[in-house]
């Protein structure tokens, strides 16, 4: 496989595997440490983490060596078009996927060649190399030659970052995020959409792509429709009146739609795991925990542990939010859940803080925790010792 660039990018979304044939967890069936150091950057290895079935796929490779950072894993996602750093298994599972999504368009371009073009083309103007190692989200911003009469008159950056109407289809049908940061897939939308406008896709748009759907946002036919039909900002109307119906704050409300930890259609995940969640006390603390997240890594934990807790009310309705950090709620026998998200739980001072909070609930009738990664031995020890329950979940 040929790699003729490093490309450096940071976290930002997540899509479910399962509709491409993948596996809907990516880790391993079992934690594969007794207890990772604790160390700030520790080493470890792909195939240890992840599935095989992940590890190598269209137009990519995972390296096996791997980073932990804090509470995420780090990987190095070889393509055929350069080199990718993931922080994250959600974002890794995104990067997956929108090699599929690249793929598709690819097919619908008629040019097998236009990846590699403007890979090359990027590469050999030295601020568009720059801007791709370090500042992507910000090259995002910028509308290349020709797009801007696809989406004249648009102000807000998530518009300019979604764009037109065409190539927010375009998107939906390959199925990825308008508003990916992906250096490859992001100018990739943009000649399509350029070349739909003039008449030159090989293929119809919106006709027939058999592809899976958008993040984590089921690919369902309203969904599609809302991001193809309206604007970011539009979106961002909507969101607000509905938050405002489950008193949520004008102030939170406003950081969580200016959140940049959020793409348009994450928004509309919250929102809709808020919906499955209406009626428990104190639903606006998870939008204020949803505003609090500093970077989209943060922002996917935040989506998942959300759709984690909204399961578990569908199966033993839940009454009361009582804490967002990690997610807790506790049902009407005041039996107590917890959800946390991380690649890799270890037995750090955060999980001594909550083992000690656990240790000293008298009011608790049992206590639960769910975790969406991996959980060292010796940190799930500490929560059994505790009295907690520990629950893997994909």
């Amino acid at each position: 496989m040929d790699r003729p660039h490093r490309i450096i990018i940071p976290a930002i979304l997540c899509l479910w595997l399962s509709h491409a044939g993948l596996p809907n967890s990516v880790y391993c069936a079992e934690p594969q440490f007794d207890n990772a150091p604790a160390t700030a950057l520790a080493r470890f290895q792909a195939a240890d983490i992840l599935r095989k079935e992940v590890l190598v796929g269209p137009h990519y490779e995972i390296d096996d060596a791997v980073e932990l950072n804090g509470r995420h894993y780090t990987f190095l996602m070889h393509t055929d078009w350069g080199d990718l750093e993931v922080t994250g298994v959600n974002l890794l599972t995104v990067r997956i996927r929108e090699m599929h999504a690249i793929r598709k368009a690819r097919e619908l371009s008629g040019d097998p060649q236009i990846v590699q073009g403007l890979v090359e083309t990027l590469h050999r103007t030295p601020e568009g190399a720059r801007l791709l190692i370090t500042d992507p989200a910000g090259s995002l911003l910028r509308v290349p030659i020709g797009i801007g009469k696809l989406i004249t008159g648009q102000i807000d950056p998530a518009d300019r970052r979604a764009g037109s109407e065409t190539r927010r289809r375009i998107a939906v049908n390959v199925g990825c995020d308008p508003e990916t940061t992906n250096p490859i897939l992001k100018p990739l939308l943009d000649q399509l959409a350029l070349r739909k406008g003039l008449g030159q896709l090989a293929g119809k748009v919106g006709l027939s792509v058999a592809l899976p759907g958008l993040g984590l946002v089921p690919a369902t036919v309203d969904l599609k429709e809302t991001v193809v039909a309206k604007q970011p900002h539009e979106i961002n109307t909507s969101i607000d009146l509905e938050l405002a119906d489950y008193n949520v704050g004008p102030e939170v409300r406003s950081r969580f739609l200016r959140n940049d930890a959020y793409t348009s259609l994450r928004k509309l995940q919250i929102v809709r795991e808020l919906r499955e969640l209406s009626g428990i006390e104190n639903l606006p603390t998870l939008v204020e925990g949803a505003a609090a997240a500093k970077s989209e890594v943060e922002g996917l934990d935040r989506i998942r542990a959300m759709q984690l807790l909204a399961e578990q009310h569908r199966q033993h309705p839940l009454e009361r939010i009582v804490a967002t950090n990690p997610i807790t709620a506790t049902d009407r026998e005041k039996s107590k859940t917890m959800i946390w998200v991380s690649d890799l739980v270890q037995f750090d001072p955060a999980v001594q803080q909550v083992v000690s909070l656990c240790q000293a609930d008298s009011t608790a009738t049992s206590q639960k925790l769910l975790v969406s990664g991996d959980v060292t031995r010796q940190a799930s020890q500490a929560f059994q010792d505790a009295g907690v329950t520990v629950e893997m979940v994909p």
